[in-house]
């Protein structure tokens, strides 16, 4: 399992935000939740989480990410997302390792694809 720069600067700004609304326990309770049952579970069954790219952009930019996505994600294996109770995960699955490549809260709707995959990992 590899914690990409991406996703540990994600986990940082969510503990950062818990941080900041003073309740410690949102944050510890993701952070449980992600070391106990979300790495046991991708390391144990990688393709468990739904392909990313099967869902269908609603609107041009998102298309338009989508297919740069599209692109990175055949040279490096499949894109997936993976729910756990507030938040989602995305992670890429290839032959030897299973990257978490960012989180977020299942509100917010969008990611930033380019510095995600074209800036490097």
């Amino acid at each position: 399992m590899h914690l990409t720069a991406n996703f540990r600067a994600k986990l940082s700004a969510i503990e950062a935000y818990w941080d900041e609304v003073q309740f410690r326990a949102g944050y510890d309770r993701l952070h449980e939740e992600i070391e106990t049952v979300a790495i046991a579970r991708l390391e144990r069954f990688p393709s468990m989480g739904r392909p990313f790219l099967d869902a269908k952009p609603d609107t041009f930019d998102a298309l338009v990410r989508c297919e740069l996505l599209a692109g990175r994600a055949l040279e490096d294996g499949v894109v997936r997302e993976y729910m756990l109770k507030d938040y989602i995960i995305l992670y890429v699955q290839t032959a030897d390792v299973v990257s978490l490549l960012s989180i977020r809260h299942f509100k917010q709707t969008s990611e930033d694809f380019e510095h995600l995959w074209l800036s490097g990992r």
